[in-house]
């Protein structure tokens, strides 16, 4: 009697865990990472792109999922993804981002391969820029200092003399001579002509 109950006990535990051992095997087979991999080329060249970005979203609320580069081949391969939907988007810097839709991974095609991946470069539309320079209130030459008047704002509306007041190393009294840095030995040109002003 000892014996047959040792027996039952036995085939009994037996048949407990190779059932536990289908589940498994079954819960194991649903939940076996998946692979998405692929190539990313330039359209135009046909040329492998290194360390572009790929990006794995998830179909259901477009959460990024995860993600990887490249490699100097322009080849990358993204592991342990579990079994769902996911699209898939590739960018690089000056470039359009190009998307795969309808990457499926179940215990049937647990591998996805996107193939090549072409992405363009972008176009981007400037208008046209207008470059303007102002001439500096001062310019020095060789032999003369020339004052540009229509850079000297304080001195709109007034006379040649209010100009030269404003000017640096100038100076004008009260009587309008003009001395440059203290000496009178100098002609004032106007428009390159000589003026009443002297030195």
């Amino acid at each position: 009697m000892r014996n047959l109950l040792l027996s039952l006990s036995i085939l009994l535990n037996l048949e407990t865990f190779g059932s536990f051992t289908e589940e498994y095997d079954a819960f194991s087979d649903d939940d076996k990472p998946g692979t998405i991999k692929g190539e990313i080329i330039e359209e135009s060249t046909g040329h492998a792109m290194e360390y572009a970005n790929v990006a794995i979203y998830n179909v259901t609320d477009s959460s990024l999922v995860t993600g990887g580069i490249t490699n100097e081949k322009g080849e990358f391969e993204i592991k342990g993804m579990q079994m769902g939907e996911y699209y898939l988007e590739a960018q690089f810097i000056g470039f359009e981002k190009s998307k795969v839709d309808d990457i499926i991974l179940d215990k049937e095609t647990p591998s996805f391969n996107s193939g090549k991946i072409k992405l363009s470069p972008s176009a981007v539309a400037l208008e046209s820029v207008n470059v303007v320079a102002d001439k500096a209130a001062v310019e020095y030459k060789l032999d003369k200092k020339v004052v540009n008047v229509s850079q000297v704002y304080s001195a709109a509306g007034g006379s040649a003399a209010n100009v030269l007041e404003n000017t640096p190393s100038v100076q004008v009294d009260i009587e309008g001579n003009v001395t440059l840095r203290g000496s009178g030995s100098f002609t004032v040109l106007i428009d390159g002509r000589p003026s009443v002003l002297q030195g």
